[in-house]
């Protein structure tokens, strides 16, 4: 028989456990193939840039990587919801490129595509913006040494939504090539959370008074979630497509076209580092 005071406190952590520290995520096993040499699409866009860019190579045998091939004689456009199209700029370097077009979260976009008479189209749609509420720099309470970033936010209930974590440091991108953070909110639904990310994650020990931390939360759809998923556990640097690819991890291309094109919503905060180890923002 619990006594009252043990019963009552294990009711308050019950109520108060809406607040959820993530520090689980999923893991996707996929079975890898070799490829032959097909079309390569990275396409990103996203509501902070007015700048779009998509790039367009070969692949290689994914087990046996080989230099980039660039694609330059490429045609690309990409059309939205209301009607709108943008043709992209040939670089002649392999990358297309339009200013002055800014996605908003919530629309659909068409990516078009044409090499060598072939066409290849994807269609993604934008996540609804989830926004940072603050940011915390602290002690990590198994290391005293080491400082780690806690990003509160409300997540939306009843949707599913897959985050990408991205963090600076004075403007350096601590996170890019060698630890891709995602998370699913299978987990915390609907919930106030807490992402932790410890300093050791990013390479780092620790934040010095006067660095400027900032930290993208970056709304992404199911497919690049996998995808994701997928290319950073099978490569050790995390690398999303470099020369060479596997032939089916998840993508939204036709026609057999390998890579992705895909809408993200940001929302980035920044957090000066007053002291150490405990800042807030």
């Amino acid at each position: 028989m619990l006594k009252p005071k043990v019963f009552l406190r294990m009711i308050l952590l019950c109520l108060i456990s809406g607040a959820l520290l993530v520090s689980c995520e999923d893991v996707i096993n996929v079975k890898l193939q070799d490829a032959s040499s097909r079309l390569v699409v990275e396409g990103r866009i996203s509501n902070i840039s007015d700048s779009v860019k998509i790039m367009l190579h070969k692949s290689t045998d994914y087990f046996s990587p080989k230099n980039i091939v660039s694609v330059i004689n490429g045609t690309v456009s990409i059309s939205d919801s209301q009607g709108n199209s943008y043709l992209l700029s040939n670089n002649l370097n392999g990358i297309y490129s339009v200013t002055n077009f800014i996605p908003k979260p919530g629309g659909s976009y068409t990516l078009n595509v044409t090499v060598d008479g072939v066409s290849y189209t994807a269609s993604t749609l934008m996540p609804y913006l989830v926004k940072i509420d603050s940011l915390i720099i602290d002690k990590n309470p198994e290391r005293p040494k080491e400082n780690r970033i806690n990003i509160i936010f409300k997540d939306p209930a009843g949707i599913p939504n897959y985050y990408q974590v991205k963090v600076f440091k004075n403007d350096s991108l601590l996170n890019n090539n060698n630890h891709i953070v995602l998370y699913s909110d299978k987990y915390f639904d609907g919930k106030a959370v807490i992402i932790t990310i410890n300093a050791r994650r990013l390479d780092i020990t620790r934040f010095e008074v006067n660095d400027t931390v900032k930290v993208q939360l970056i709304n992404i759809d199911k497919m690049m979630y996998d995808y994701y998923q997928i290319l950073r556990d099978i490569t050790d640097e995390g690398n999303f497509i470099l020369a060479s690819s596997p032939s089916n991890p998840p993508n939204n291309l036709d026609n057999g076209a390998l890579g992705y094109f895909t809408a993200m919503s940001v929302n980035e905060k920044s957090i000066i580092v007053k002291g150490t180890p405990n800042s807030r923002h």
